[in-house]
């Protein structure tokens, strides 16, 4: 028989369990917003965790090429010199330090190989390095190999050998300025690199402060900061309320005969080495 009581049993039966269902919608929203939420910061997290450490990787210019030819080309640059690197090939690197130029009788092909194998005691890139005044040089026959800004030739170098990576000492959280915009028409360029460039050029920030902005790979930012650095483009302090270092511009007409010079000297010295 059905009474009141019954009745009033069963809707509070009715009730508690609508009031469940609803407490565990409500508890699955919010568990669902927490989740989206955890979700979002684990995500900033992993991005800014990646950003300290796993995806930060750092080489020593020092054991490679591009170490040898730096210290060359800082060598020559204080001295006012030539310097002129002999490889085991018989192929070679003339740096001037004056006119702030590099050339060479070497393929790109020959050039990536030197690069890219560590220096070791047992492992000797050159045969000789020979350092002379620009004025002891006289011109008798044209350039042998090709002729590049140092600017270029070491943001390529530089470019070849970090291969994403950056220095150790590298100011990740400091903000950085590019001294100028680089030659790119002449460069080779990492992937992103014109993006990377233009945003670097109007707003200068901290590398990790790029990387945030910009949602692109790490290592074509430090790629970019890498080359450019080797090519004297990075500087700390803001280059508008300075002078720049950048290296001044020579007209052509000098650079031919400087670099005819080396080599004609060169050419006439194994020409002798062989007559005895």
């Amino acid at each position: 028989m059905i009474t009141e009581d019954k009745i009033r049993k069963a809707q509070a039966a009715i009730d508690a369990k609508s009031a469940r269902k609803s407490g565990t919608k409500d508890t699955a929203e919010a568990l669902s917003e927490r989740s989206t939420s955890k979700n979002s910061s684990r995500k900033k997290m992993t991005r800014e965790y990646n950003t300290e450490s796993a995806e930060i990787f750092y080489y020593q210019p020092e054991q490679f090429l591009l170490g040898a030819l730096s210290k060359a080309y800082k060598h020559v640059r204080q001295k006012g010199q030539v310097a002129i690197l002999t490889y085991l090939n018989g192929k070679r690197i003339v740096i001037d330090g004056v006119q702030h130029l590099v050339g060479t009788d070497m393929s790109d092909q020959q050039i990536r190989s030197l690069a890219l194998v560590p220096i070791s005691d047992d492992n000797t890139f050159t045969n000789h390095i020979e350092y002379l005044p620009p004025d002891k040089l006289y011109a008798d026959v044209k350039i042998v190999g090709r002729l590049m800004s140092t600017e270029v030739f070491f943001w390529n170098l530089g470019l070849l050998t970090c291969r994403g990576r950056v220095k150790p000492e590298t100011p990740l959280h400091d903000v950085v300025y590019l001294k100028r915009w680089p030659n790119l028409a002449k460069m080779c360029l990492p992937p992103n690199a014109l993006r990377i460039v233009t945003h670097w050029q109007r707003k200068p920030e901290s590398l990790l402060k790029i990387f945030e902005h910009l949602s692109v790979p790490l290592k074509d930012i430090f790629s970019v900061y890498s080359a450019a650095y080797e090519a004297g483009l990075i500087s700390m302090v803001d280059p508008s309320n300075g002078t720049s270092n950048a290296a001044p511009e020579r007209k052509n007409g000098q650079m031919g005969r400087l670099f005819s010079a080396i080599f004609g000297r060169l050419k006439r010295k194994n020409s002798a080495a062989t007559t005895d």
